[in-house]
Order: structure tokens, then sequence, then C-alpha cells
């Protein structure tokens, strides 16, 4: 206990001595009261010790029921889901307590409120429907000096004004009787208790047991934050994993062998995986099909939208051999199947290796570039993109490839692709990249033009998918 306790307790002693004994009577009552003042003085700085003594002796089962909601808040920190964590603290704190009904609200961030978090007892539905915003009086409150507001106790000021016109019939719905902050310089939520079971109010003692019971449900609602980060990009991961395998089975596995020339292709995706891809099917007489494909979107939706793309197209080409048909059948069932937002454009060519004819339709896709000796054209579109309209149609063309040509079948990414400074690489630079690659074979080619795409966007991040084809036709 220390000197200055034990000099406390000797004075304190002697006065009360003197007391029963009569002896004190003999000074004058000065002396008396200054006996008592140095008395009371000296005990002054252990009366919380003496409270905690006395409770555990007189009110021990107060004590113990504080000391239980204490170390149950302890272990909050290690609940990983929301709902586990508004039922631990509301057994808790009504069984310790004493509270008819402890509430939790925590934030939503994508509403910038704080939303009712079901626990262990169901409210009424317009509780259940009750939000705080973050930037009301109340919120701005509680995440300032104080931790705790009380509306029925609170001293009236300017701020507790504020709170109370904004908040108060809320709080008055809720028969809050203490509301605490959950967080600091950020509120991440609101606990509220409603009255006792006892005629007891709430003192000191609970207040600083519920200070604690914040800090503790502070830091659980942190630690889930971090648990559902992280288990939604286990998730994403893991779903990414299967719509890569499902479009890594888009793309083609081998590329077909020509006798009057050489074809290349390659993907790369905006993220790890792709709504663009390309193919090349192997067809009778000779002759291979070129197909390139981009559908709405990016990343998982869009790439597992092209698988489904890709089947379906697969199925129908060897019962409609005519291109004007395919592509007509295709755009049906894509506007019957889809949404409003699903829309593909595809180019689909048809080479036959025997006579260098290519025979296509370009349904919206980026117009291709032939290079030949006498310059270079761009191969139009033959009609709309599929999936906008039920009835459209495309009349396919055909061209003879001359010797030493070279087509470039590309997506809109390649184009479309940005320098730091937000210029295009546009379709004269993918000429002259093409040009730079026309006296090598198509995989060099093709390399140089993704090279200076590459080159052209510096640092900036892929903003979209870029899928290429590349057909040259061997010089005589």
């Amino acid at each position: 206990m220390g000197l200055p306790a034990l000099a406390g307790f000797s004075v304190a002693w002697a006065v009360t001595g003197l007391v029963v004994s009569g002896s004190l009577w003999a000074f004058s009552p000065l002396a008396i009261g200054l006996a008592f003042l140095v008395a009371v003085l000296s005990v002054l700085p252990f009366r919380g010790r003496l409270r905690v003594a006395i409770d555990r002796r007189f009110d021990r089962a107060r004590y113990e029921s504080r000391q239980k909601l204490e170390n149950l808040a302890r272990s909050l920190p290690h609940v990983v889901d929301r709902e586990t964590l508004a039922r631990q603290l509301e057994e808790a704190v009504t069984r310790s307590m004493q509270t008819r009904w402890c509430l939790l609200f925590v934030e939503d961030r994508v509403t910038r409120k704080l939303h009712f978090q079901k626990g262990k007892t169901a409210p009424s539905a317009e509780i259940s429907r009750m939000t705080f915003a973050l930037d009301e009086p109340l919120c701005q409150y509680l995440k300032g000096k104080h931790m705790v507001y009380e509306p029925l106790l609170s001293s009236i000021g300017a701020e507790t004004e504020e709170v109370m016109t904004s908040a108060g019939e809320r709080l008055r719905k809720l028969q809050a009787e203490v509301v605490l902050g959950l967080g600091g310089a950020e509120l991440h939520g609101l606990v509220v208790l409603g009255p006792k079971t006892t005629p007891d109010s709430y003192d000191s003692e609970d207040l600083v047991s519920l200070r604690l019971v914040a800090r503790e449900v502070t830091a659980a609602l942190e630690n889930i934050s971090l648990f559902e980060v992280a288990a939604h990009d286990r998730e994403m991961r893991k779903e990414l994993e299967v719509a890569a395998d499902v479009q890594a089975k888009l793309l083609p596995s081998h590329v077909p062998k020509l006798t009057a020339g050489q074809i290349a292709g390659c993907c790369y995706p905006a993220r790890s995986i792709a709504g663009d891809y390309y193919d090349f099917m192997q067809l009778p007489g000779r002759k291979v099909g070129l197909i390139m494909c981009d559908v709405s979107g990016k990343g998982m939706p869009a790439a597992l939208k092209a698988a489904s793309f890709e089947k379906a197209l697969a199925s129908e080409i060897p019962s409609t051999p005519h291109l004007g048909q395919l592509v007509q059948k295709m755009n049906r069932d894509l506007v019957a199947s889809s949404s409003a937002a699903d829309i593909a454009t595809l180019f689909f060519g048809i080479f036959d290796d025997a006579n260098r004819r290519l025979e296509y339709v370009n349904a919206g896709h980026p117009p291709p570039v032939l290079l030949t000796s006498e310059g270079s054209r761009f191969l139009e579109s033959t009609g709309l993109p599929l999936g906008l309209f039920p009835d459209i149609s495309h009349e396919p063309q055909s061209i003879i490839l001359p010797p030493g040509a070279m087509l470039l079948i590309y997506s809109d990414g390649a184009v479309d692709a940005r320098d730091p400074s937000g210029e295009s690489f546009g379709k004269e630079r993918l000429g002259g990249a093409l040009y730079r690659g026309l006296e090598s074979d198509a995989e060099q080619a093709l390399s140089r033009v993704v090279a200076d795409i590459r080159e052209f966007e510096g640092d900036t991040l892929l903003e979209d998918d870029q899928a290429f084809i590349l057909l040259k036709i061997y010089q005589e």
C-alpha cells in the first residue's frame, strides 16, 4: 500500500480511537475538523482500489459479471464475420449489463452509412432499415474526442443539440440510453444500448467496461474487413483460374500449315483473361477458317461469353457453309439468348490454300489491313455487329491475295492503345508497323507489330484486349 496510505490509515485510526475514548473532545472543534480532513484526503488516491475491493466483497456478482464482459470483449477481434460479432456482442452485454438490447450498426462502404447488423435478436422492420450517415452530427460527435453519447444525460450544448436535432427521433425509437462509437478518426460503426431490465442506470463503472468493449469491437470490424478482402481475393483468383482455363481452350492449340503462305496469331488480355479470341479451323478442300471475335466487356464475364460464342459458332459451321447465312444465324441466336449489353464483333474469313482466295464477312469488326506491293488497303465491314438487332444481313466479300501480300486481322485494342499522353496508336501506325515486317516471316512480322505497339504505350497499362492474326503469302 505504501507510506502515504499507511500514514493516512494511521491518522484515521488514531482519530477513530480518540473519538471512541472521548479524548478527542478535549481538543478544539477546529482541531477535530482538521484531523478528519487529513484522514479523508489520505485515502482519496486509493478510492478506485477500495471500490474494487468493496465490489469484490459486497457486490461480487456485479464484479464477476463485469470481468466476464471484459474478458469476452478481448476475444471479439478473433471473430471473422459480422453476424457472429453482433450475436456475441449482444449476448455478452445484455447478460453482463442486464441490458434489454444491444444493437450493432456497421459501415457500408458503398452507401457511406451505418446499417443495422443482424445478431441474435430480430428487431422491428423499421429498426432493421434504420441507418446513420457517417457525416451526420451524431457520427461526427462520436469520432471526435467523444466515444460515448448518452441521450438522456449528456449536457445540452451546441454540439449535442445538433445531435438530437438530426438523430433524436431515431434514438428515441431505439430507446437508446448509451451510444458507443466504434473507431477513432474514422468511424466504423455504432453500438446502441437500450434501458436495463432493472431500475438501475448506467454508471461510470459500466461506461469504463463499455469503452473497452467498443475498442475490441472496433478491432474486430477492422479484422473482419481484412478477412473479407482476403477471402474475396482468394475467390477471385479461383474464378480467374477457371476462366483462364476456359479461355485457354478457346485459343488454337496449333497453327495450320499452308502451301501458299504462313499463319501466326496471338492474344494479349487487358486483364488475366480476355473477351477477345481468335481461332483457326481446318475446313474441307484445303480451306482454313480465320476467326476473330470481340465480345463486349473485359475480364472473366467477357471471356465466358466468348467461350459460349465460340462453342455455338463451331457447332454451326458444318451445317451452314454459306458465310452470310452463318452470321445471320449466329446473330439471331445471340439476340435471343443474351441481354442488350451482349454485343460481338466478328471477322470470319475462309482462305483457300489452292488459289489464295479469301472469302470473308466482317460484322462490325475493325477493318483488317492488307499490305501488297501496290500499297495497303483495309477490308471494310460488311454489316453491323452481332446482337444489336434480330434481322441483319451480311454479304460475303471475296479477294485474291497476291504473292508477297500480308493480311493483319486485329481487335480494336491494337489501334486504341494509348501512349502516356493519351494519343491512340491508330490504323496508320499499325500499317507502318506491318510494312516494316514485310521481308520477315509471319511470326517475326507479327512480333514486330506487337513490339511497336508496346514501345508506343510505354508504361501505360493495357486498357483493352489485343488479338492478332497475320496471314503472309509467299513470293512466287
